[in-house]
């Protein structure tokens, strides 16, 4: 694996550099080969065999890494996932340190300077000073807005609501350590393969090594989604996606598996020219490998557009036009490089015929249609954007913290949003940037790619050598693929495509330094100074030797933690998925299910033992451990609920010292307090490490009797959760009831109405709170009110009529009946032919109730309209026309359930009434007919 056997030696990669095809490319091997007989050859006899071992075997690390960074770590969920992120640390921590320990006993290895260095440098200050507390003064000027954000952890008046100040910029401190270390391995990636590339040779290596993983992903994609069980390579079940229906290949997400692939279209148009021009060069066994690269490159762009990542296709077509220019231009195997290529286009057109036309088709046509609401349709990524941008001027010196995203966008949404559906990024490269990094670091980004840019342009510019102009174009087209798809997606933030993009990089600097080297400078300079090749031990570096052994073991350290602790908390996420699939009922029982919560705090106990740090982990258990009071407390001799404890407490006078209300907490509630200490611990520990998190300030609310003597605390920590998360349904349900506290009905309405449009089971619980409080009597008003204020849907009035149908006389709920009605009939406009025959079905079952029968048999014919194969509208319109004693239709109808049912007792007996009412009709008419008659 290692990328040149002999490429320590300095002038080799000027003699290879130099060559471009055919004879003076052999010349260029020949003059190296005798360079090497020279000098360095004399050296290499004086170095002791077990240290010539040594350093094969450190240059066989470096090389491994790189190459595990290319072809391992993009199969581990693209990197994202935490054992990803621990492979990455580990690889780039292997590849620095034995580089730093080669370079310990070798001074013919000079350090290469590159123009990038005072970038990263001033990038990891920026990230370091995100995560250090600050001065209140420092902390003022970077971050002004913190203050007006956390006025509650400022507050002296409160102390039993008071954190002490917050110091750092990051409002997710751990998450931007976190983004540190990530940092870090692109950083050292960066600087070992400029350090280790030699030459040019080198440069294509890494290239195909580029191109075969892309190939190798592309075909992973194709037969995951033919032969897919759900789950990612056949084994691992991820809780936030599946491999149904695109291809996605070892990616959680489909845009970031077509943008690997783009990263590997340009490497992979490179070697279909590189083999067509070696076999122009009629060099031996080259022939078979055009066509075999050719059908590698159409299977890439085959799953590319399988994937149906409209961001991903333009990428890849991007990087496909840069690469396709620069090497048309530079060879001389224009047409057929040329066919090549349309053979490639002819074989993804004959796969897509065979599979997946139409969809692909479909995604095509939005980009033709020119239209950014075709584009976006649900307009989410403009919302996104358009929030972003909201929150980017109040933070625009150092940002809110790398990885704070999550945290930070609740802060400025301008509309309720539903508790699942807030973003983790922004959908856009440099709005994230600019966002959690200020314009600092928005300009080290902007930076860093202008000085990429320069090399890739420079170097196809500048350089007289057919290989090094190739080799730029392949480079440049899958930078450039990378910069357009972060316009429209977060590609930036997936460790798999940036680390192939930052030793890309690496590759421009050192082909635009390699070709403006000299080589017989370097020559001269070697045989002036031969002993510099002789190896030698060197305690400066192995002073950084040990520095960069320090810092990688913290790294690795870092990593190894989330990584354990990701396979529980994906368990954790699993179950509630499931149990969330199988609907209102399913999810119901297993909230109710003490074992299945007991499980699910084992869970999440296991993760936050591996990973302190998880904010997320905390907030679920606070969840679940209130979750398990309210289960045992109602089980319990003494069922009282959590708000009938705050209000005795706050209530009774006896209750002021805390020593009384510890002594009489334990014998109102058995052992289950212990639950709600556990609440207070863990919402404590989540803003401690986010303070933005809204949902820990209302369960400290909640129980700020157990160290609070009144409201005022409560008070405090509902204002604080309202400053952070606005339009949050669970911070915006507590404001509401604090509301309620004061006698503020106008501000409880208005925070009940923003509340409902949360997500459907915050709507149910509001509900569900409302009609078990209030009495029997009052609770017609109450449904009245519901409907008045909330316009709950077809769902939630049906789940609000069970929720009343007990309690109340059905003549009481006539208006929820009507109300019902006309939501059923108004959502079936908009609804699919066979869901709205059900809705249709139901408005009919609906009529009858109310004794409407010719408008239920209108509904009921409605419904066969819609969906002219359902069985059950047809056997509910005869059994309606049979009540109505329309005989003749009806036997018509239940005639058509026979022939789908004809073991079907109820069809039968159904027909055998028709054709008994039809005959006694025909009878009737008939005796009525000879009466006539007679009297005629």
């Amino acid at each position: 694996m290692v990328l040149s056997s002999d490429s320590h030696l300095p002038g080799k990669g000027s003699h290879v550099a130099s060559g471009g095809t055919g004879n003076s490319t052999r010349t260029a091997h020949r003059a190296g080969s005798h360079g090497r007989e020279g000098l360095p050859r004399l050296v290499e006899q004086r170095i002791p065999g077990g240290r010539q071992v040594v350093d094969r075997f450190l240059l066989q690390v470096v090389d491994g890494s790189l190459a595990g960074v290319i072809f391992v770590v993009p199969l581990l969920m693209g990197g994202r996932h935490a054992v990803g992120q621990l492979a990455l640390t580990a690889l780039a921590v292997a590849a620095a340190w034995a580089w730093a320990v080669r370079r310990c006993f070798r001074s013919d290895d000079v350090w290469r300077s590159t123009p990038a260095m005072p970038l990263v440098l001033a990038g990891l200050v920026l990230v370091v000073l995100q995560t250090v507390p600050l001065p209140p003064w420092l902390l003022a000027v970077a971050s002004p807005r913190t203050a007006d954000l956390l006025p509650l952890w400022n507050s002296q008046a409160i102390d039993a609501a008071s954190f002490g100040p917050w110091h750092c910029v990051s409002f997710a401190p751990a998450e931007t350590l976190a983004g540190l270390v990530i940092f870090l391995d692109f950083a050292m990636l960066f600087f070992v393969a400029v350090q280790r590339i030699q030459n040019i040779d080198d440069v294509e290596r890494i290239l195909r090594w580029c191109a075969l993983s892309a190939g190798a992903m592309a075909a992973l994609g194709i037969v995951q989604l033919l032969t897919t069980n759900g789950k990612f390579l056949w084994f691992y079940e991820y809780p936030y996606s599946d491999t149904y229906g695109v291809a996605k290949g070892s990616f959680s997400n489909r845009n970031h598996f077509a943008q690997f692939l783009a990263l590997g279209v340009g490497p992979m148009i490179w070697w279909l020219q590189d083999a067509m021009r070696r076999r122009h060069g009629q060099a031996a066994g080259t022939g078979a490998s055009v066509y075999l690269v050719g059908l590698t490159l159409g299977i890439v762009l085959f799953a590319g557009l399988l994937s149906l990542s409209r961001g991903g296709m333009a990428a890849m077509l991007v990087a496909a036009t840069v690469c396709t220019a620069v090497c048309y231009k530079t060879t001389s195997l224009g047409k057929r490089f040329i066919a090549v290529l349309a053979a490639a286009g002819v074989l993804i057109g004959v796969s897509l015929a065979i599979f997946g036309y139409d969809r692909v088709s479909n995604r095509l046509d939005d980009f033709t249609a020119g239209s950014l609401d075709e584009l976006d349709q649900s307009a989410g990524r403009r919302t996104i954007w358009a929030t972003t941008l909201d929150a980017i001027p109040n933070h625009s010196m150092l940002g809110t913290g790398v990885g704070s995203y999550r945290a930070i966008y609740p802060a400025y949404v301008s509309e309720p949003m539903e508790e699942n559906s807030v973003p983790r990024y922004a959908e856009n490269g440099p709005l994230q940037v600019a966002l959690e990094t200020g314009a600092v670091g928005l300009f080290l980004v902007l930076s860093g790619m202008v000085l990429c840019a320069s090399w890739c342009v420079g170097g196809i510019r500048a350089s007289v050598h057919t290989r090094s102009k190739l080799c730029i174009g392949a480079i440049a087209a899958s930078l450039a693929a990378s910069a357009a798809h972060a316009l429209v997606d977060f590609v930036w933030y997936v460790p798999a495509c940036m680390a192939v993009v930052v030793i890309l990089a690496a590759c421009a600097f050192r082909v635009r330094q390699i070709d403006g080297e000299r080589g017989e400078g370097n020559r001269s300079r070697l045989r002036k100074d031969p002993s510099s090749l002789i190896p030698h031990f060197s305690f400066s570096r192995a002073v950084a030797a040990v520095a960069l052994t320090c810092a990688g073991a913290w790294m690795i350290a870092d990593r190894i933690g989330p990584a354990v602790a990701q396979l529980p908390w994906d368990e954790y996420l699993v179950a509630r998925s499931a149990a969330s699939i199988q609907g209102p009922k399913g999810e119901t029982a297993a909230l109710e299910d003490v074992e299945t919560q007991k499980r699910w705090l084992a869970s999440l106990e296991n993760v936050v033992r591996w990973q302190p740090t998880h904010a997320q982990a905390h907030l679920k258990l606070v969840e679940t451990h209130r979750r398990m009071f309210d289960l045992l407390q109602a089980a319990s001799e003494n069922p009282m609920s959590l708000l009938q404890i705050s209000d005795t407490v706050f209530n009774e006078p006896q209750f002021r010292s805390h020593e009384a209300l510890m002594e009489w907490l334990p014998r109102a509630t058995g052992d289950h307090w212990i639950h709600l200490e556990k609440c207070v611990e863990h919402a404590r520990r989540a803003l401690t490490l986010s303070p933005l998190e809204g949902r820990a300030y209302v369960c400290l609310a909640e129980l700020s009797f157990l160290w609070s003597p009144d409201r005022t605390a409560a008070h405090a920590f509902i204002a604080q959760a309202m400053r952070v998360r606005p339009f949050d349904g669970n911070v915006l349900y507590a404001a509401a009831n604090m509301a309620l506290l004061e006698g503020n009905e106008p501000r409880w309405r208005e925070y009940l109405r923003q509340a409902v449009l949360c997500g459907p089971q915050l709507r149910r619980q509001i509900m569900n709170d409302r009609v078990a409080g209030a009495p029997p009597e009052k609770l017609p008003a109450v449904v009245e009110d519901i409907l008045r204020e909330f316009k709950p849907g077809l769902a939630d009035a049906k789940n609000l009529y069970i929720l009343c149908k007990s309690r109340c006389q059905p003549e009481q709920l006539a208006p929820l009946v009507r109300y019902r009605i006309e939501r059923a009939e108004a959502e079936t406009q908009a609804l699919p032919n066979a869901k709205a025959s059900e809705v249709w079905l139901e408005a009919s079952q609906l009529r009858r109730q109310l004794g409407e029968n010719a408008e239920a048999i209108q509904s009921v014919r409605n419904a066969v309209q819609c969906d002219s194969d359902n069985f059950n509208a047809h056997y509910h319109l005869g059994k309606c026309l049979l009540d109505a004693e329309s005989y003749a239709e009806a036997e018509a109808q239940m005639r058509w359930c026979l022939q789908r049912k004809p073991k079907s007792e109820a069809v039968q007996n159904g027909l055998r009434q028709a054709l008994r009412g039809r005959l006694d009709d025909e009878r009737r008419a008939a005796k009525s007919s000879d009466g006539d008659a007679l009297k005629r």
